[in-house]
């Protein structure tokens, strides 16, 4: 089997299965999405409470740490 590698397949595959699963109807998309980058100890925990009530956004924020962490990515991850 080899590799693919185009992006846009995969993306429009991946969001094929989540609509087959949850219905369109289902999904909710959010009206704003920041990124905080930065290396280790940069200030992105630190200045994420004050970021989301300035622009009064009430969900939680999402880190890349724990979703690598996850045993679902974990498993992802040892496959290779």
């Amino acid at each position: 089997t080899s590799e693919i590698k185009d992006a846009k397949l995969i993306f429009n595959q991946a969001f094929k299965n989540v609509q087959d699963t949850y219905g369109r109807e289902n999904m909710r998309f959010p009206k704003e999405i920041i990124w905080l980058m930065g290396a280790p100890g940069s200030g992105k925990g630190t200045h994420t409470p004050a970021i989301l009530r300035s622009r009064g956004i009430t969900n939680p924020s999402i880190s890349m740490s724990s979703l690598l962490s996850t045993p679902e990515c974990k498993e992802q991850i040892n496959k290779g």
